[in-house]
């Protein structure tokens, strides 16, 4: 039985060498062996386990985590590695509170060994970057920059955990600190694109074109070959920056190549409207969508142009362009999403509820993502503010939250949803956006009065 200990002991040793390398299939077999040779050790089973959902084996680490003889409940330790096993299975299963509990636990669990990582032992880098991650998923951010701030102190030079740390304070609303890492981790690792992208993503929330311009610009250079979505990307954020003539360069380049690239043509639609060339922009993407009436990018920049440029019956002509829209692409989040918001223009909640909840029907949660992110808490802020103005105060505050947590960075969403709690008569969680508020808005008398009611 020694002996077989002994084995277990290298197997999962060899297991963590592959977790480092980023050998998802050897470390789960690493892991296995370690659990098969060792079958009472708690911590093999866990290290199995977390193998099995990394490789995306849900379904079988749900099975053996039921089947395995080890009653975690009875347990007097548990290591962090099982903990946190059991906080993704009650994710997954829907237990929200179980999961935010044991996640809980996990940390705890991972500050005690952080006091022996102090004393020489080795803390495992991944597991408190996946709780990180899994804190985000359920709601708690704050946690999640505690969890990585233990990997930092004894990996300060790790840019998985530098990243993670951006999209955790990210999610907590702290955008600033939010980019100082996300900084940090480019110049750690500058010639990783997803770094980059990252960065230039969180720049464009914070409004700052110009620096974003320059990291797309920098993501370009790094590629022989730049893939179709950064060349997108640059082209975009070039016009919001203030240079369509580059914008236009690149769309021309890539709608010269033959292919049927509905974004980069719209792209260059904006891009020439911009320039005053707005019936040839309209002219083109009308023709377009006559031709094929199924991309939405088309749809979104005809709407928007005809907003934009379009005097007397433009709101009218933009809600029926959207109408057409949705019917034609009724899938797309983002056409329902900008119907409900033009019919919110022209003053008509009532018309405004059913598109909006088209949209959020069609969203998922994610925690990955910042643009994926600030679409979702659009379509949560102007569902909650539609049935706030239609008297649903309940249902209003449950997207108004949901708004908040995808996007605590924004302080319009933080605003409305601390708004719709002080409505509610609960101002204890309305602190923390209105925290958030005052840091972008520090002479508003108003939020500073709405700040002292919750804490009187």
């Amino acid at each position: 039985k020694i002996a077989r200990s002994l084995q277990a002991e290298i197997a999962a040793l060899a297991a963590q060498i592959a977790a480092e390398d980023n050998d998802h299939q050897a470390c789960l077999s690493a892991w296995e062996q370690a659990n098969h040779l060792d079958p009472d050790s708690a911590e093999h089973l866990g290290g199995f386990l977390l193998a099995l959902i990394d490789n995306n084996r849900l379904g079988e680490a749900e099975t053996q985590f039921s089947e395995q003889p080890i009653n975690p409940e009875k347990l007097p330790y548990q290591p962090a590695r099982l903990l946190y096993v059991r906080a993704t299975l009650a994710f997954h299963s829907g237990d929200l509170n179980k999961a935010r509990l044991l996640a809980g636990q996990t940390l705890d669990s991972l500050r005690q060994v952080t006091e022996l990582a102090s004393a020489g032992a080795l803390l495992d880098l991944q597991l408190p970057i996946k709780l990180a991650r899994l804190f985000m998923s359920i709601g708690l951010p704050r946690e999640a920059i505690k969890t990585v701030r233990l990997a930092l102190e004894h990996y300060p030079g790790s840019v998985d955990a530098t990243t993670i740390m951006a999209k955790s304070l990210l999610s907590a609303g702290q955008l600033d600190h939010a980019l100082q890492y996300a900084h940090i981790a480019v110049g750690l690792a500058p010639d990783r694109i997803d770094l980059r992208n990252t960065l230039a993503e969180m720049l464009e929330v914070a409004g700052n074109w110009q620096s974003a311009y320059e990291e797309r610009a920098a993501i370009l250079e790094k590629q022989a070959n730049p893939a179709v979505s950064d060349l997108h990307h640059f082209a975009s954020c070039a016009l919001r920056a203030g240079r369509p003539e580059e914008t236009i360069q690149v769309c021309q380049n890539l709608l010269s190549e033959g292919k049927n690239d509905g974004i980069a043509l719209a792209i260059y639609a904006r891009a020439i409207a911009e320039q005053g060339s707005i019936q040839d922009a309209l002219d083109i993407l009308e023709q377009t969508i006559e031709d094929n009436p199924t991309q939405k990018d088309i749809w979104l920049a005809l709407a928007d142009i005809y907003s934009r440029y379009q005097q007397g019956e433009s709101i009218q002509r933009v809600i029926e362009t959207l109408n057409a829209a949705t019917k034609a692409v009724p899938e797309d989040a983002e056409l329902w999403l900008a119907l409900g918001e033009a019919y919110l223009g022209e003053n008509s909640p009532t018309q405004a509820l059913p598109a909006l909840r088209n949209a959020r029907n069609l969203l998922e949660p994610t925690i990955d993502g910042v643009i994926e992110q600030t679409c979702l808490s659009r379509v949560a802020l102007r569902l909650g503010q539609t049935l706030q103005q239609l008297g649903h105060l309940e249902g209003a505050r449950r997207e108004l939250e949901q708004a908040f947590m995808a996007a605590p960075y924004q302080p319009e969403v933080a605003y409305a949803y601390a708004k719709a709690l002080l409505a509610l008569n609960d101002p204890a969680p309305a602190l923390l956006p209105l925290e958030i508020v005052l840091q972008s808005r520090p002479s508003d008398p108003q939020v500073y009065l709405d700040y002292a009611r919750c804490i009187l």
